[in-house]
């Protein structure tokens, strides 16, 4: 929950920010942004899965009994990201020269491009040691302090950019706004841990060759993993940058800004389980991840299914009510890649707890294979299909890996067979779905304003309905004890009397 309440306050947050950036700073401006955006993407991956790594082995001493082993992770690490905080502003002195080489930057704003990308390599250089900490406190299950410092980054953030874009600051006043905003909220995740654990040496460099063997053993994979997420992410709006033209990355990413919406929402629960995977892992509790695979697989999906559809039916007329007119041409473009999205949730638990246990080895390399596949069509479909084609490169080889591939050999590693998971955790979302679709189509038929607010409330009708029918026809026990115990604890709160203070 607390993962969830940080998620959806910057994506809140960054749905009302989008259309009046696009508003002020106009489609050419703003394609750019997202284009710079994209191109330093890639500069995180010198992280080389080293974050992966520091949440896996904090989280297999999460109650610090062992402070010193805590204490080699993460010396040794800060001590890595040190050095990976210089080999990233050597990545950004030769991205600033590139970009204006590879992209059709209008002649007026090549400097701008090149000013924003030394902002962001500097912020991202900074992150590096500073954002190690953030990995610390998932590792420690301290979820609500992650989440309560991304939603004061996100007010922050969020407040500065329409003051400073208001007052004419462009570009280059966003960029300053969010590496400024980036830096307090790693200060606020470092103050924590101090204050709360002061028998923990935080803040020492101190490079341990066994224990760094022993991260860069695990976190090698996870960087194939890491790399071939941002291939995934990142490179449609370079795609379409270079192919087409800066303004047509725009559209683009009003269609993108959805799926990765849907996407970040149902990744919550993958974050919340893979420390707590790498516990039963220590434990050697095979039986207990097994159950956790098949009980959380079937929640996340009854998570992600009710937004997925609404998104994917609704597209045209919510990207309309968002945006306003103009953007008709994202609708495709944004079915697509939630379809994608929905590919990568249904097997998001089988690459936690394959990487919970270091089984994630054969995952990692196929993973490589459908990026560059992803980026081949793309690069091929849209000198024909435009921005259709770059999404039908990236949903094409999604459907392959994820389904061909990671299911039946997550399922296989962990011991479950496919046809029971199949059954026990696709099946319980039918009767769900089927409700859901056709309040969905009944609500958008009847008069009435076809606004933002309705919208949403036609959004909560369908949810509400979704999950009353999951509930009652489709939810296992564990489920239902969640909600009989919430549900109890929120009447026991509100029946409580009064304190005499009160």
């Amino acid at each position: 929950m607390a993962n969830y309440a940080g998620t959806i306050s910057i994506l809140l947050m960054a749905f009302f920010l989008t259309p009046f950036l696009v508003s002020r700073l106009g489609n050419v401006q703003f394609g750019l942004w997202a284009i710079i955006g994209g191109v330093m993407a890639y500069g995180s991956l010198f992280d080389l899965g080293v974050s992966a790594a520091v949440v896996k082995y904090v989280g297999e001493h999460s109650d610090l009994d062992d402070v010193p082993g805590v204490e080699k992770v993460i010396q040794s690490s800060l001590a890595v990201y040190l050095a990976i905080g210089a080999a990233v502003l050597v990545f950004t002195g030769v991205a600033s020269v590139l970009v204006p080489l590879i992209f059709p930057i209008p002649p007026e704003l090549v400097g701008t491009s090149v000013t924003l990308v030394l902002i962001s390599g500097g912020s991202l250089a900074l992150n590096f040691p500073l954002g190690m900490y953030n990995g610390v406190l998932l590792g420690l299950q301290r979820h609500h302090v992650a989440g309560a410092a991304e939603i004061l980054w996100g007010v922050g953030t969020t407040v500065g950019a329409v003051v400073v874009v208001s007052a004419g600051g462009g570009l280059i006043g966003l960029a300053l706004v969010y590496l400024a905003g980036n830096t307090l909220a790693q200060m606020i995740r470092i103050a924590y841990l101090i204050i709360k654990h002061p028998e923990v040496r935080w803040l020492r460099v101190r490079f341990d060759r066994s224990t760094s063997s022993k991260i860069f053993n695990f976190s090698f994979w996870a960087f194939l993993l890491r790399f071939a997420s941002t291939l995934r992410s990142r490179t449609d709006e370079i795609v379409v940058g270079a192919s087409l033209s800066v303004a047509a990355v725009t559209p683009y990413f009003v269609g993108l800004r959805l799926s990765d919406a849907l996407g970040r929402l149902t990744s919550q629960v993958s974050a919340a389980l893979f420390p707590y995977g790498s516990r039963l892992d220590a434990l050697e509790d095979r039986e207990g991840l097994r159950h956790m695979y098949i009980t959380a697989t079937r929640a996340n999906l009854a998570i992600a299914m009710p937004m997925a559809l609404f998104l994917w039916i609704q597209a045209p007329r919510f990207i309309e009510a968002w945006m306003g007119p103009g953007f008709g041409q994202s609708t495709l473009t944004a079915r697509l890649l939630i379809a994608a999205v929905m590919c990568q949730v249904y097997v998001a638990l089988g690459h936690t707890f394959l990487k919970s246990i270091n089984r994630h080895q054969a995952i990692a390399a196929w993973s490589m294979a459908e990026v560059l596949a992803n980026l081949a069509l793309s690069l091929i479909l849209v000198r024909s299909y435009g921005l259709a084609g770059v999404a039908i490169g990236t949903l094409v080889p999604a459907v392959v890996y994820n389904l061909g591939f990671v299911l039946p050999h997550a399922s296989r590693r962990l011991g479950v067979r496919l046809s029971i998971l199949l059954r026990r955790t696709v099946v319980p979302q039918v009767p769900a779905l089927t409700a859901s679709a056709i309040v969905m189509l009944i609500a958008a038929y009847l008069p009435g304003d076809p606004g933002l607010l309705r919208l949403i409330g036609e959004a909560a009708t369908a949810g509400l309905t979704y999950w009353a029918v999951y509930y009652l026809a489709g939810s296992g026990p564990e489920e239902r004890a969640l909600v009989r115990r919430v549900s109890g604890r929120l009447i026991r709160v509100r029946a409580a009397p009064p304190s005499e203070e009160g």
